[in-house]
């Protein structure tokens, strides 16, 4: 039996997240030091390394494995894991560039339509087009604008007249189609990997995995633990599909068809007993993927003992607008360990995680990846943003948590945009332990444990899949949006779900009781109803396994519609029929209702094992997982509001105790008013926006809580029974900022020239800012143009030139900022991106009124540095409107509940704090503080005593013991991202909800 008190105390290896730490700019071996310190320190289970393409010294240069083999022996004394990770989708390094370019048979391709027209009886096609093997065309016999299966042909090509020609045989129409093979290329305009020739991954083995085997054999298998792959988006999009010339001779040898014969069905509209190969094509296309590419560096890993996790993309990596989703189909391959790619963020895909992990369960016995920090808007991620990414994910169950995001130098990705972790450059990075913890705490309580799924949801992909033209991707949009508020509704009902494959259903075995169960051991119990959110053509045997529920009256509930087709055998009379029947039974079990009533349908199956009931109503923002161990059952419970805070009744099945699991600090608290309700327990609990609650059942007695040394954080207040009333602190704040703001420069005026010194150009950017309050600290910050060791070279500094009203610039290292004035360390330590800057101190060279700043920068073995993003002004002062633009000023020290970036601090990236007396009540028995929205991790202190911290927000800490006074000094320290200086966003800063005493 487990040990969940000290697992729980001490997280293992296993459970704790990885980070993707991306290698970019130019890396020393003490920046790397220092940065790999942060990982071991942080509580990090190991490091995935990229190498970006702009990487000095480059990758697999001699230079960067030495560097790489300095890491590998520091992650062996402390314990930590390596792995390789490479996005074979937009490669960030470039191993295949050169070979992409020598060999064509590994470049990417697509199939493209260039041509598409109606053909009437007796009309000639004639396409004159040269002749160099990358087109085909096909006639195909069209009816009702529908192609005929029955009549497709290839029209062959006149070498002659160089020209592809086709007569319409008389009486009948027909449509021709011309594709043509084109080359796909990344946003750079470079040759992506072809994921459909089996010599891609040879090459990717050759160049790269088998360098590292070679040159650090003894760490192989054991500190360098092995890889993961991201691969290339497979399906089709855009008017177009993925391609490779094998895939006929494949398709040809397993199926004994002809591939090309089906490619006109797959971009045009086509009778019902057609439409079936596209699911069957495109399932072929992406498992062939995934044999051909995935499984050749599975073999390759296990061969030398390592191990391969395999990302699947959710779509294009270039952001297609009309593409069929990747990850509604699951890969069937024997691959270890697989995940989403996720690039759109958590909340964005949650229906595609949920769908890849619990068919990895309960399907393919297999490992899920998940990874988290993610979000192609640029999005910076704050520590509580990650947390409840975190949480949705443990939600579903067991799984390996990579946070991504950890540059080695600061980059504004401007070329592909992904999300910021917090990190060196981040006030927040020395809290990343507390969440490296929390997430493991979290893995431990649910690894190894068998959850409770309700309601088997039918996976959409088949459908989708044969209903989809690369031209028209209306039913992926409507399908999508279909599929989440579907597993809304079922959550919102209080029931817990997977969402099976097709062949899954039609595999399993149907119990006299009506319920769904399979082979495995993966879930406690079976399921009591089928929801199929999408199935206008069905599978056949997963059809006739809907039949048998009927008979035994289980639940099936369609989502707007039921199917009109089988797989198999299209669309006919008699398959209407057997539907007919299935909706006209005497006792109606199988309904076709609308998503947002999915909730209702199921209430027939009365109430959740689990339920979270108001006033005897079920709740329907509170979600909840069950899940099984020996000796103990967890119960996880999520607000999923993030404004609506409820108190509720959780309603779970009898216990012989019950502990409340703090997973930010270990503690287990015994839970003692606990009431029977008939066959069930209630424990009456609060729940504020977006908190998630553990509660765990056992049948011993624990002998004591946690012993715990984390006092830094606060523990969640979860309370029993209402308060007696609340009180809103006012709406005015003393604001003082802790780090600098910034003020962008724009407006620049350019030049190029001549540099007399060295002969060679030079460029010349001139701009003007207006000071109406002379700050104490002000410095000109310039980032990206020179590398961080550059600013110190002594060759490197004729290359940059900075002044300020005529007075030259130069650079000051930050640390002889923070050494040289004590008032502004903090500031300065807190300030992201001036670590990796040109920082001119421009103290008692400012000027009341307009300022002029000017940069030459000089090409003198090269072209000159250039500026690509802007410039700032870094002080401790606020900006406001000018008549020509923001002016620097000081700052009123007053600030409200709705953004420091109102009061002067559009562009502050760091820490703000907040001051306010507050009164007490005289009579009370507990006080709570509740911070209901925050942009980041949370510092509290009352009367000078720190009362703890919190990563996220809603937040609750208990001041009883406390409060000296009845008057009372309230401080609250508040971080957010570095959006706000990076991006100029002006995303929402310090205290933006209210903020009031619970009085119990």
């Amino acid at each position: 039996m487990k040990d969940l008190k000290a697992s729980l105390q001490k997280p293992s290896q296993g459970t704790r997240p990885w980070a993707i730490w991306i290698w970019n700019q130019s890396i020393t071996q003490t920046q790397l030091n220092d940065q790999f310190k942060f990982f071991v320190e942080s509580g990090f289970a190991g490091v995935a390394i990229r190498a970006g393409r702009d990487l000095v010294p480059a990758y697999l240069s001699e230079e960067f494995l030495v560097l790489f083999g300095h890491i590998l022996e520091q992650a062996k004394e402390a314990g930590l894991g390596i792995r390789l990770a490479d996005d074979f989708s937009f490669p960030q390094n470039e191993v295949f560039k050169e070979p992409t370019k020598r060999n064509a048979t590994i470049r990417a391709q697509k199939l493209v339509v260039i041509h598409n027209q109606i053909l009437n009886s007796g009309e000639t096609f004639d396409y004159p087009i040269e002749k160099d093997g990358n087109t085909f065309a096909f006639a195909s016999k069209s009816k009702n604008d529908r192609i005929d299966s029955s009549d497709i042909r290839e029209i062959p090509f006149t070498a002659a007249k160089s020209h592809y020609s086709f007569k319409a045989p008389t009486g009948s129409t027909y449509r021709i189609i011309v594709l043509k093979r084109e080359y796909i290329l990344d946003p750079l305009g470079n040759y992506l990997m072809n994921p459909f020739n089996v010599e891609s991954p040879q090459v990717y083995i050759n160049s790269v995995l088998e360098v590292f085997n070679e040159r650090f054999p003894k760490y192989i298998g054991t500190v360098l633990e092995g890889f993961i792959t991201e691969l290339p988006a497979t399906l089709p999009g855009d008017n177009s599909i993925p391609w490779d010339d094998d895939l006929v001779i494949k398709y040809r040898s397993k199926y004994k068809k002809e591939l090309l014969k089906t490619l006109p069905i797959l971009f045009c509209d086509a009778d019902s007993q057609s439409i079936k190969v596209r699911a069957h094509v495109y399932s072929f296309m992406i498992q062939s993927m995934f044999e051909r590419t995935a499984l050749t560096l599975e073999t390759w890993a296990k061969k030398y003992k390592m191990s391969q996790w395999v990302l699947v993309p959710e779509k294009s990596i270039t952001g297609s607008v009309s593409c069929l989703r990747d990850s509604f189909i699951v890969p069937q391959v024997p691959l270890a360990c697989v995940g989403v790619q996720n690039q759109e963020g958590t909340f964005e895909n949650l229906c595609a995680i949920r769908t890849m992990a619990d068919q990895n369960a309960v399907e393919y016995k297999r490992t899920t990846v998940s990874v988290i920090g993610r979000n192609k808007t640029g999005a910076a991620q704050s520590l509580q943003s990650l947390k409840q990414e975190i949480d949705l994910i443990t939600l579903a169950g067991e799984s390996i948590i990579i946070i991504d995001g950890f540059y080695s130098a600061i980059d504004h990705r401007s070329q592909l945009k992904t999300g910021y972790a917090p990190f060196w450059y981040s006030v927040e990075a020395s809290r990343m332990k507390q969440l490296c913890e929390y997430v493991g705490r979290m893995q431990e309580l649910v690894v190894g444990t068998h959850g409770t799924r309700d309601i088997a949801v039918l996976s959409p992909a088949s459908s989708v899949a044969t209903d989809f033209t690369p031209y028209h991707n209306e039913v992926v949009k409507s399908t999508c949006v279909q599929m989440r508020e579907t597993l809304e509704r079922i959550g919102e009902a209080g029931f817990e779900y997977d969402v099976i494959s097709e062949s899954r259903l039609g595999s399993m075995t149907l119990k006299p009781t009506g319920e769904l169960i399979g082979t495995d051991k993966t879930r406690k119990n079976g399921y009591r109803a089928l929801i199929v959110p999408y199935s206008r053509m069905i599978d056949r045997s997963a059809f006739v396994q809907i039949e048998k529920m009927a008979v035994k009256k289980s639940p099936v509930i369609f989502i707007d519609t039921a199917p009109v087709g089988n797989q198999d055998d299209g669309i006919s009379a008699a398959f209407t029929t057997r539907v007919e029947k299935l909706l006209k039974g005497k006792v109606p079990s199988v309904l076709v209702v609308d998503a947002m009533e999915a909730g209702i349908a199921l209430a027939r199956l009365g109430a959740p094992l689990v339920n979270a009931t108001t006033h005897g109503k079920r709740c329907a923002d509170i979600i909840s997982s069950q899940m099984y161990a020996p000796g103990h059952t967890v119960f996880m419970f999520h607000n999923t509001s993030e404004s609506q805070e409820h108190s509720v009744l959780l309603e779970m099945p009898p216990h012989a105790h019950w502990y409340l699991v703090s997973a930010m600090t270990g503690e287990i608290t015994e839970l003692v008013n606990v009431e029977a309700i008939e066959e069930s327990v209630g424990i009456l609990m609060n729940f504020v926006p977006q908190q998630t609650a553990v509660i765990i059942g056992t049948e011993k007695k624990y002998v004591s809580s946690l012993d715990t040394d984390n006092v830094e954080l606060q523990p969640a207040v979860f309370e029993i029974g209402a308060r007696n009333y609340r009180l809103v602190l006012r709406n005015q704040w003393k604001f003082t900022p802790k780090s600098f703001n910034a003020l962008p420069l724009a407006g620049w005026n350019t030049r190029i020239g001549i540099s007399r010194e060295s002969g060679g150009y030079s460029h010349y950017y001139e701009s003007y800012f207006e000071v109406k309050d002379i700050p104490a600290h002000a410095f000109v910050v310039l980032g990206n143009v020179l590398s961080n060791s550059q600013l110190t070279n002594e060759h490197s500094k004729k290359m940059l030139e900075i002044s300020i009203n005529g007075n030259k610039l130069e650079h000051t290292p930050l640390s002889a900022i923070m050494g040289t004035d004590p008032a502004i360390a903090l500031m300065a330590a807190a300030s992201p991106y001036m670590a990796q800057s040109f920082i001119g101190a421009c103290n008692g060279l400012l000027n009341k009124g307009f300022n002029r700043v000017a940069v030459r920068t000089v090409g003198i073995t090269d072209n000159p540095p250039t500026i690509v993003y802007p410039m700032y002004v870094a002080g401790d002062f606020a900006v406001e409107k000018g008549s020509k633009g923001w002016v620097v000023g000081a700052h009123s020290q007053i600030a409200g509940y709705d953004s420091w970036t109102k009061y002067g601090f559009p562009h502050l990236s760091g820490v703000g704090e907040y001051h306010q007396v507050i009164e007490v009540p005289s009579d009370y028995t507990r006080l709570v503080l509740n911070i209901s929205h925050v942009s980041g991790a949370v510092d509290v202190l009352l009367n000078g005593q720190a009362l703890g911290s919190s990563l996220c927000a809603p937040c609750q800490f208990d001041i009883t013991d406390s409060c000296d006074t009845k008057r009372n000094e309230l401080v609250i320290r508040v971080s957010n991202t570095i959006d706000n200086i990076m991006r100029m966003s002006g995303r929402p800063a310090g205290i933006i909800g209210e903020v009031f005493l619970d009085v119990y």
